[in-house]
């Protein structure tokens, strides 16, 4: 009697006895299409996937783009009023820009948090971001890799907003996409990467961010040489990744703590402009504490002395540690 007690207890559903909000929780991890699907598992779970507040729409998980842009659809159809947190979308090839439009916009009327959007698209075609999208109130973290634009007001935009990543494909309206750098009041974190494919486009990036504290630049091995500008006063670290080193202006960045720059051309010292883009750049971020910069050995042979950089810096060079 009492194995056959035991048998029973062991046989027990825990899962469905955990409270509703725990299992909500629990779909959050899952992609959308896997939480969708435990509504056919009991009369309990039928209703849960509609009020789980992170959304994960990932095209690898659909045979073809109109079986993926109807799933978004009718989740977006049938879900709950309630509030949405982060909304992730990774599609491929969607043609009709409108639907990418109404999907955004649907999350920013659910107060999103995170908006994370990731496409592929033909590389002449560029998507015009929602206009509701600057001066949504709730969002804090934004993710954008994809060739897109946006008519970025002179104020009043991104109220809220904290992080944001962009993949820069080019810059189709340089005004407005140097304001999405320098109008959001309370930026902290920006990342800005290129794609290897601008290797003839020349970008201009003006960055004007008072409480910005982490930068990163990724540019790769992109043929041109471009132009940045950063006013950062509370900047404390810097990543930067270029192959050719760029014109950079860093300017009022003298919180800068730690900055790591990786000059992966070791042929670039051969360019006649080199060494002076070099002395500028470090010039610029003369106030850093600490600085790692392997890929300096073909420029150390002009910096000897390091009497551009305060004395109370301490460098890694080279693979070996400096101290001034």
């Amino acid at each position: 009697m009492a194995l056959k007690s035991k048998s029973r207890y062991c046989a027990k559903d825990r899962i469905r006895e955990l409270p509703v909000e725990v299992l909500r929780h629990i779909l959050s991890f899952l992609p959308t299409k896997y939480a969708v699907r435990t509504s056919c598992l009991s009369s309990k779970w039928k209703n849960i996937w509609a009020s789980v507040p992170i959304l994960n729409f990932h095209h690898d998980y659909f045979s073809g783009d109109a079986g993926f842009s109807m799933f978004v659809e009718r989740v977006l159809f049938m879900r709950d009023s309630s509030d949405i947190q982060r909304f992730s979308l990774c599609c491929r090839q969607i043609q009709d820009f409108s639907r990418v439009d109404g999907w955004i916009r649907t999350a920013i009327r659910r107060n999103v948090v995170e908006l994370s959007i990731s496409a592929i698209f033909d590389r002449l075609r560029i998507y015009e971001l929602p206009k509701s999208l600057c001066i949504c109130k709730s969002l804090m973290f934004l993710e954008l890799l994809l060739n897109f634009t946006i008519k970025v007001p002179t104020s009043g935009c991104f109220p809220s907003l904290k992080y944001l990543c962009v993949m820069l494909f080019g810059m189709a309206d340089k005004d407005s996409m140097n304001r999405l750098f320098s109008q959001c009041p309370v930026l902290e974190v920006l990342t800005i990467k290129t794609v290897s494919g601008i290797r003839h486009v020349v970008l201009d990036i003006n960055i004007s961010a008072p409480e910005l504290k982490m930068l990163t630049i990724y540019l790769g091995r992109a043929g041109a040489l471009h132009n940045l500008f950063v006013n950062a006063p509370k900047l404390e670290n810097l990543n930067l990744c270029d192959s050719r080193l760029s014109n950079y202006i860093f300017e009022n960045v003298k919180s800068l703590i730690k900055a790591d720059i990786d000059l992966s051309d070791q042929f670039g010292i051969y360019d006649p402009g080199y060494v002076n883009r070099v002395t500028a750049l470090l010039a610029g971020i003369s106030h850093v504490k600490y600085l790692s910069a392997p890929s300096f050995e073909v420029v150390t042979q002009y910096f000897r002395s390091l009497s551009i950089v305060s004395d109370s810096v301490f460098w890694q060079l080279c693979s070996r540690d400096i101290t001034k």
